[in-house]
């Protein structure tokens, strides 16, 4: 059986004509708000300041004033809305980015849809909150304007507004031991060089993490520079993860003060996210037929882009991922395995924290730090960028997807998307930040350079 990488299809990024002078620069920034934790524990003007560095993050995402004059779009995965008592997290953010921004927010979940002590018992118990909701959020601003990719629904997925499309991904139950028999539907998923047969099936949330509702929601952009327009479909998207990937607890390094989450793929939990690609595949597929436009996609996959689910999403929808963990997104060269412990620093209460500089952490936190290792940054001579998003797993499962531009002319398609190349030193025109506090994602964001085909 060949492997993940194998059965993923990588072409060049760079197809006839790419390299000429661009028309225009689009900035997508994404960043999991891990469900506002942070925020909502915080509350009062320490709640504040994580909003705001939310916003300032999707409206600069370099930190540096250099794309100010350039289409941009934020994506947001379990973004926080307070009913009761009443704070519209959402609302917030547009405002912080700029008064021209536009936004799309759906519920993904809800004290009051879905009451289950597993899922809320810290909000209601600890935080106070009686009535709080989960969803996505998608923001344009600095001339990229949204709105749905049909108007004429039809056979089509259902709008929840103008601005955008809701796509609902499977929810499924897997059987364990004593449930694994006939009357179970099966598929078979590659594994550890073979394969094996996974049981499941459809089912509805149940109040757990394995169930918990997933969505995707999908746009259609045009970007405007006030002289060129570049239309593209960008989808904002939350894969799924099931709580036996999570295998205990461990420390990179004796030295370390805090231990770190042991995370593996597991083959039922490849099949779920197997079944959300599906989805999204079809869709991508439909946006190259009906609109001609070119797909970013961007979000929280819960896996690395060389693992099977998402190897079959990139070679099926003509995908490149702008962050890999065979190359360094920082310096352009190859990374090999393994390297020797790097050390951050984070606070054993506050986990979202992570930073490379301990005075960092003393100042937001006023106490002392602690530090934790991982091994999965760059060992090229003169950078150690990070090769993960996930602050306590170390794993690489955020990430920017984009339509192979070398496909544009296969594809048919009216406009084209290249990253911004090559990536300077600092990193700035795509990045995994590590200055933020708010989640416990790293938030991600890439350049991109768009022509009329």
């Amino acid at each position: 059986m060949s492997s993940p990488r194998a059965l993923c299809w990588h072409g060049s990024t760079h197809g006839p004509g790419v390299d000429e002078e661009p028309e225009l620069r689009l900035v997508v920034a994404s960043s999991n708000f891990g469900g506002g934790v942070g925020v909502v524990a915080a509350g009062g003007a320490e709640g504040a300041a994580r909003v705001d560095e939310l916003a300032s993050f999707l409206a600069d995402p370099n930190g540096d004033g250099a794309v100010a004059d350039s289409p941009r779009l934020g994506l947001v995965q379990e973004m926080t809305r307070l009913v009761e008592p009443p704070v519209d997290y959402p609302a917030t953010v547009r405002q912080r980015i700029g008064p021209e921004a536009e936004s799309f927010y759906i519920v993904c979940n809800s004290t009051e849809r879905y009451p289950w002590r597993e899922k809320w018992g810290r909000r209601w118990d600890v935080e106070g909150i009686r009535h709080m909701e989960e969803g996505m959020a998608t923001f344009g601003t600095g001339g990229a304007s949204l709105s749905a990719p049909w108007l004429d629904h039809g056979e089509r997925p259902v709008a929840v507004d103008a601005r955008g499309l809701a796509l609902d991904l499977p929810i499924v139950r897997f059987a364990d031991g004593e449930d694994d028999r006939d009357g179970w539907l099966g598929e078979r998923v590659p594994w550890a060089g073979d394969s094996r047969v996974v049981s499941f099936r459809p089912s509805f949330y149940q109040g757990n993490r394995d169930t918990d509702p997933r969505a995707a929601t999908a746009h259609h952009v045009i970007a405007t520079d006030g002289a060129e327009d570049v239309e593209l479909v960008v989808i904002n998207v939350h894969l799924g993860t099931l709580r036996n990937e999570n295998r205990g607890e461990a420390r990179a390094s004796a030295d370390d003060g805090v231990t770190r989450i042991v995370r593996e793929r597991t083959p039922e939990a490849a099949l779920l996210r197997r079944m959300h690609t599906r989805v999204l595949g079809s869709f991508i597929a439909r946006v190259y037929r009906e609109l001609a436009l070119p797909v970013v996609i961007a979000g929280d996959f819960n896996a690395a882009p060389d693992a099977w689910e998402l190897a079959c999403l990139l070679e099926e929808a003509m995908l490149v991922p702008t962050f890999e963990t065979t190359s360094c997104w920082r310096c352009g060269r190859p990374v090999s395995r393994p390297q020797p412990p790097k050390r951050y620093w984070t606070d054993p209460e506050n986990r979202s924290l992570l930073s490379e500089a301990p005075d960092e952490v003393s100042r937001l936190t006023g106490r002392d730090p602690v530090p934790i290792s991982a091994t999965e940054h760059c060992g090229n001579e003169g950078c150690e960028a990070p090769l993960f998003t996930h602050k306590t797993n170390f794993r690489l499962i955020d990430n920017v997807l984009y339509t192979n531009p070398a496909m544009a002319g296969s594809l048919g398609l009216r406009f084209v998307l290249a990253l911004a190349d090559p990536p300077n030193d600092e990193g700035r025109t795509r990045g995994l930040l590590l200055r933020t506090s708010y989640s416990d994602h790293l938030p991600i964001f890439a350049t991109f350079e768009g022509r009329r085909v």
